[in-house]
């Protein structure tokens, strides 16, 4: 008889093994994954960074990989383009990658077994110019398909890590994401699954061992093409939104209903924000919320002194016509009739205010990232490489660099038009 039978008890008097992990808490040395996405989303780039640490033995997103050989078929792609993307993330002839442009099963399973040292991960880009099956919606042929892939890994200790597409709609449940027979995401011991929405790319895993990822965002690079991992993707849609709930601010104050119609985002994502930002003291609230007195919000504002109290201000203001000049010389009427009509007890002798929230230099962000204290999109007064720009000046009163200012979305000195990534 050639099936081999083991006894409860003897399994249960062996030692407990550890989980022998390629990637930490999420990939298994000696199994199998799949990572699926839709199309120009992002998985090979994915599967090529995790290559590129596993050869380095360098964290990837976070968490140690297990250092050795690998092995990448890219099945679809020309080797000229996957050499020039490898080329772009800093590889060298050091790292220890070895790339084939076409294989079989049975080929695939030879090399591993007698391959020595043993590769450590083998990506298979993508899985079906691999595995071939005449019907991707049958469960039997599918996981059958699969079956000599998991049986080699099992043998060899290499972890086999495949990338598949997931259909054009959008499936709530990971396990259905794989596009054909749910066997594709059942018979994997890791299914990550990546999505792209308009703001960001997000990342999410199911695994049968191990904590299961949560979707959460990755930062992309375009240059270098690595990626890393973010923040949870509520998170994300929160950070995101918060800058356009601003800009919308900035032109009146508004209803939650008003800022609902303005922006298009989950509401529970636009009332997250705006919460966030009430907290941080960048909007106010007035209003009890009830029928006939609802919550307004509008744009906070501190005062700073007179624009041409400063030599360095006027010498921005050389070259910049009259018009440009009047534009400036009021920079936030909206502000300064809010601060009016509360009669408030303004600390400068120039009287003139500008919205957002003064912050530390030291929390300054560059245009584009999601840190909350860039508040480069608000359209009045705030310069473009430091949260709100305000720094005090050797007598202690603080000012505005006036060559680096935006105001009512133009750049003086430079008279650039602003977007809404705050450049």
């Amino acid at each position: 008889m050639s099936i081999k039978l083991l006894k409860l008890g003897e399994l249960l008097s062996r030692p407990i093994a550890p989980v022998e992990w390629l990637w930490e808490g999420r990939l298994i040395a000696g199994t199998t994954s799949l990572i699926v996405a839709k199309p120009k989303v992002g998985k090979s780039t994915l599967a090529r960074n995790l290559a590129l640490a596993v050869a380095r033995g360098e964290s990837f997103l976070g968490w140690p990989v297990k250092q050795g050989p690998v092995l990448y078929f890219s099945l679809e792609e020309r080797i000229q383009e996957v050499t020039a993307n490898f080329r772009a993330m800093g590889a060298t002839p050091n790292d220890d990658i070895e790339i084939a442009e076409a294989a079989s099963v049975r080929d695939m399973v030879e090399l591993l077994k007698n391959k020595k040292p043993a590769p450590v991960l083998l990506v298979v880009d993508p899985l079906f110019r691999l595995v071939r099956v005449s019907d991707g919606d049958s469960y039997a042929e599918n996981y059958g398909a699969m079956g000599p892939l998991i049986d080699v890994t099992r043998e060899t200790g290499t972890h086999i890590h495949c990338t598949h597409h997931s259909p054009k709609a959008a499936r709530a449940n990971a396990v259905d994401a794989p596009i054909g027979s749910t066997a594709l995401g059942g018979a994997p011991s890791t299914l990550l699954v990546m999505r792209r929405t308009g703001a960001f790319r997000t990342l999410e895993s199911v695994q049968r061992i191990g904590d299961e990822l949560p979707e959460t965002a990755l930062r992309f690079d375009p240059v270098t093409l690595q990626l890393c991992l973010g923040e949870p993707r509520e998170t994300a849609e929160v950070t995101n939104i918060g800058p356009a709930i601003l800009n919308v601010l900035a032109n009146k104050p508004m209803t939650e209903p008003e800022i609902d119609e303005s922006l298009q985002a989950k509401t529970v994502v636009k009332r997250k924000a705006l919460r966030e930002l009430l907290q941080q003291g960048s909007i106010t609230r007035s209003g009890s919320g009830v029928r006939g007195d609802p919550f307004m919000y509008q744009v906070a504002c501190f005062p700073v002194p007179h624009l041409m109290q400063h030599n360095e201000n006027k010498k921005a203001l050389e070259g910049v016509s009259e018009g440009e000049k009047e534009s400036c010389s009021h920079i936030s009427s909206i502000c300064m009739e809010q601060e009016n009509k509360k009669q408030q007890t303004l600390l400068n002798v120039e009287e003139k205010l500008v919205p957002a929230k003064m912050e530390s230099a030291a929390n300054s962000a560059q245009p584009g990232t999601s840190n909350p204290g860039w508040w480069g999109t608000v359209g009045y007064g705030c310069p473009l490489d430091t949260p709100c720009g305000a720094e005090p000046g050797p007598d202690g009163t603080w000012h505005l660099a006036f060559t680096k200012m935006q105001m009512h979305g133009t750049v003086l000195g430079a008279r650039a038009q602003c977007n809404s990534t705050g450049g």
